[in-house]
């Protein structure tokens, strides 16, 4: 679970505050908190806003998450929360992966300008009391203590912090050595209740939120219809309603179709796409290949339409002789067809993210990016100023200068990085003239099995270095649990084959991670 409370730092354009004149700091929190949302969508499926009538932080759900994070072999840990309250990162979270999760949070969170307090522990009301009231650092690993805590962290309303404050009770210690059984009669029902909540005794849920759609549409029916070929006929009147009921200028980027059947069981699909569209037929086939996959069991009675997210469209004047057909949208087409049929996750796209650590340095994500509901125009920044923010931006870490005196810039010497990069780097054998010198020359065994034979057979090659480059020094990734420190080389062995070895400086031994072409 994760609660959040952000706030955007003040960014000095004045473009900035004449866009937002006359905002009331609820409306600026809500503005911001979309973003916050739209980000907080990358590390839990379930996110949703503090409950009270002015929502202040936000709350993520990443039970059983925190591994896909964390390092192969690291364990996994429980719940997150975040308030903004100071730009440190607050708290480090108890297992490798919640420390990981909540550093990327935290960065994203600040790249958007918004400085946010977070916290980890196993209830919402745990992580909720010390995402606004706990100390700025709480040791990696070390367990949540609630006592030191003041009575405000369990969330109450004036009427019982009144009468704790009249008993003169200031701590959470003090409240909890009290009988439990004599609270109701003394402080009301409100403060056992928020204190069962704050050790996991009562249950409590994250609401996930669910903005308004842009633009929705329903039908409920006479008779309930099964044929596919009814239903389709009814989904393309509700797809030319909800198509008409946008803004000028404006395409759909995810339609979101429900269905009640008769016995009132509801199914639902989502249909996401690669660029905003309004064209009805191509919208209407994607629905017909998640129609072809829905279980339906009863006849439909109830048909409802709605669109999360939408964008600009794009226009392009066509020439009169055209060599080719328009590629670009085709190559969309085929992206939004694939996304239907095999589903978002699997078509996915590499891209280079900045990360030191080469092999976090590309990340594959899917080329429909998952959206928030009710996103618009005035919340994402157009693709024409992602490009511009991408010009001249230096995609690789720094390395160091060559011995030939070249430039150390990735785009003025292309072979600061391989061609190939290995997962994992594979262990190998190098033999060098000091202790801590460069390579001379490096053993690699491969497993080869014979034709006909049963058992592979491990085969050793010693390659010779007849010239290297470096070291480039790389330090990083504390973030992740166990720091990172290494000395690459680019070595070119007789043959005129490059490539890419390192020594792990934590203990001197030898891997080979990639190699040029």
């Amino acid at each position: 679970m994760l609660e959040t409370n952000s706030r955007r730092r003040p960014t000095g354009g004045p473009g900035d505050a004449a866009a937002h004149d006359g905002e009331t700091a609820q409306e600026r929190w809500l503005r911001q908190a979309e973003v916050a949302l739209q980000i907080a969508q990358d590390f839990s499926p379930t996110v949703g806003l503090e409950p009270f009538d002015f929502p202040r932080s936000m709350l993520l759900d990443i039970t059983g998450l925190d591994h896909l994070h964390a390092k192969p072999g690291q364990g996994a840990g429980g719940a997150a929360s975040a308030s903004a309250a100071s730009p440190p990162l607050p708290y480090q979270g108890q297992t490798p992966g919640e420390r990981a999760l909540v550093a990327r949070l935290h960065h994203e969170l600040r790249r958007q300008g918004l400085a946010a307090s977070i916290a980890v522990a196993d209830t919402i009301g745990g992580a909720w009391a010390w995402a606004h009231y706990g100390p700025e650092l709480v040791a990696a690993g070390k367990p949540l203590c609630t006592e030191t805590l003041p009575v405000a962290a369990l969330r109450l309303t004036a009427e019982p912090l009144a009468r704790l404050e009249a008993l003169g009770i200031e701590w959470l210690g003090q409240l909890m050595a009290l009988p439990r059984a004599a609270l109701p009669s003394r402080l009301g029902t409100e403060v056992p209740l928020r204190l069962e909540q704050l050790e996991g005794a009562a249950a409590e849920v994250i609401v996930a939120y669910r903005p308004p759609a842009l633009a929705a549409a329903g039908r409920s029916l006479e008779f309930p219809a099964k044929s596919p070929e009814v239903l389709e006929a009814l989904l393309a009147q509700l797809l030319a309603e909800v198509i008409a009921t946008l803004p000028a200028g404006q395409g759909i980027e995810q339609l979101v179709c429900r269905l009640r059947e008769e016995g009132g069981r509801w199914l639902q699909f989502a249909v996401g796409l690669y660029q905003a569209t309004a064209r009805a037929d191509h919208l209407l086939g994607l629905m017909r290949l998640r129609l072809e996959t829905l279980p339906l069991a009863e006849p439909v009675e109830e048909l409802h339409l709605e669109v999360p997210a939408a964008g600009e469209l794009t226009w392009q004047q066509r020439q009169l002789f055209e060599p080719r057909p328009d590629i670009a949208r085709q190559r969309a087409l085929l992206i939004d067809r694939l996304s239907t049929r095999l589903g978002r996750r699997a078509v996915l796209r590499a891209r280079c993210v900045p990360d030191a650590q080469p092999e976090f340095a590309c990340r594959l994500e899917p080329l429909i990016p998952p959206r928030l509901r009710g996103t618009t125009l005035r919340q994402r920044r157009p693709a024409s100023a992602q490009r511009r923010r991408m010009t001249g931006k230096n995609r690789w870490p720094s390395g160091s200068s060559p011995r030939d005196g070249s430039s150390g810039s990735p785009a003025a010497d292309p072979w600061l990085r391989p061609w190939r990069l290995f997962a994992r780097p594979t262990p190998v054998e190098v033999v060098s003239v000091a202790p801590d010198g460069p390579p001379q020359s490096f053993m690699v065994r491969s497993r080869q099995r014979p034709l006909g034979g049963s058992r592979a057979a491990t085969q050793a090659r010693l390659l010779r270095i007849v010239r290297h480059w470096g070291p480039e020094r790389i330090e990083t990734a504390w973030w992740r649990g166990q720091l990172v420190r290494r000395d690459y080389y680019r070595v070119e062995i007789e043959d005129g084959r490059w490539f890419w070895l390192f020594r792990d400086l934590r203990n001197g031994r030898w891997f080979w991670h990639g190699s040029f072409g």
